[in-house]
């Protein structure tokens, strides 16, 4: 699980570890690059052996820009920070963050259906496997709420898990764990006994793991009931007996695992023809790495919920979601952060995800049908999800809860005109 904040190409994090730097929370991998007011460049997306890559990165920490460019691999100074929501201040409780459509945008009312889709999928905190679903959607296209689900993960504070675009490893050594390249400055790449990339067995040198690791099993395909420092680490010295390095939650790991059709929304990269609309296992354990706080601890005072909830259309929510070809060429997340609100944490104080439009002859959406005829998105009072008096230590299941009896974050009515 990576819970740094950055960008990257495919999910295009901007926060704490999508362009300059990687913070230890959840699979993000920041860059450092030092400067101010650096303009990223992007152009079509890159595709690879039938799978889509993000094509740009950007962040912004308190006042400057960090931009993590293709094959640019700076030192990582900020690899130990933890990033946390919009809202975060230290003090236990619900963040309660609004999502919007931008009227104005090219599909927005198709984007609406996949948007609440991804809102409640985030709420519900489900861990699950099987989540790839080939064939699913016609094979020349890419799924709008898979890529969102991916793109909110970073909006939200998570990161990459795998080494991705931000490596500027070329795309079949990808899909390593994410890491720093060590004091040799250069990423050490075995697969190992088991040539499974991104396994337990890989041999990386001095390569330091970015993903934290359930320390009892390394299997990201698993998560306890405790989330926090107690449970899971970045040091290689707490793997299991055997294991050489953090396992990454890649569909084909998942496979030598036993695992079947299952990979973490937080992996970089989509193929055409499929869906990812559900969270693995290692997706819900980032974000609730991230929930336990300041203190690295669950069931403390800091330990907060995430609520997210959908204002249907809707510029001025504080996760805003937009198609703009000037700002990507397939999707990304424009984040800014505050560093060091506390040592080695880092709270975002706002995000963007944009979308590059249908580009023929590379990609073309395919966006939920949604099933509402004349209706419109009216948002519940957020007062009536904080649950106030809730114990800390189960904070975190209230949103599985509301999930399981069937209460949304919005509901739907017919206009009456």
């Amino acid at each position: 699980m990576n819970v740094k904040y950055g960008y990257s190409l495919l999910a295009g994090i901007l926060i704490l570890g999508g362009f300059g730097f990687s913070q230890e929370a959840w699979g993000f991998a920041f860059i450092f690059s030092g400067e101010t007011d650096i303009q990223a460049s992007f152009g079509p997306p890159e595709i690879f052996d039938g799978e889509i890559f993000e094509d740009d990165v950007r962040a912004t920490l308190d006042t400057t820009e960090f931009v993590l460019a293709n094959g640019i691999l700076t030192p990582q100074a900020l690899e130990d920070v933890v990033t946390h929501p919009l809202g975060y201040t230290g003090a236990g409780g619900v963040l309660a963050i609004s999502v919007g459509v931008d009227p104005t945008s090219a599909h927005a009312a198709q984007m609406l259906t996949s948007t609440q889709n991804v809102v409640n999928t985030w709420n519900a905190l489900t861990p699950t496997t099987g989540n790839l679903v080939p064939g699913a959607i016609p094979n020349t296209m890419v799924d709008f709420e898979s890529v969102l689900l991916h793109e909110m993960g970073h909006a939200i504070s998570l990161a990459h898990v795998n080494a991705a675009t931000e490596s500027g490893l070329p795309a079949a050594l990808r899909d390593y764990t994410k890491a720093t390249d060590g004091a040799n400055n250069v990423f050490n790449l075995n697969a190992g006994v088991d040539a499974v990339i991104g396994s337990a067995d890989d041999v990386r040198g001095d390569d330091d793991p970015l993903n934290w690791f359930r320390t009892s099993n390394n299997n990201p395909f698993t998560i306890g009931a405790t989330v926090d420092s107690s449970a899971y680490s970045r040091a290689l010295g707490t793997l299991p007996g055997g294991d050489l390095f953090s396992a990454n939650p890649d569909r084909d790991v998942g496979t030598a695992l036993g695992v079947l059709n299952t990979e973490a929304s937080m992996q970089q990269g989509t193929f055409f023809g499929e869906t990812q609309r559900a969270l693995g296992h290692d997706d819900v354990a980032g974000l609730r790495y991230g929930m336990s706080g300041f203190d690295e601890t669950q069931g403390n005072a800091d330990d907060y919920t995430v609520v997210l909830t959908f204002l249907g259309l809707n510029a001025g929510a504080d996760i805003v979601i937009d198609f703009d070809d000037s700002q990507t060429g397939f999707a990304v997340t424009l984040v800014n952060a505050l560093l060091n609100v506390t040592p080695d944490h880092a709270v975002l104080t706002d995000s963007v995800i944009f979308f590059h439009d249908d580009m023929p002859g590379s990609f073309e959406w395919f966006f939920t049908p949604t099933p509402i005829v004349g209706g419109e998105f009216i948002p519940i009072d957020s007062t009536a999800l904080l649950l106030a008096s809730a114990q800390m230590n189960a904070a975190w299941m209230i949103p599985v809860v509301l999930s399981v009896l069937g209460i949304g974050l919005f509901v739907v009515s017919r206009k009456s005109e």
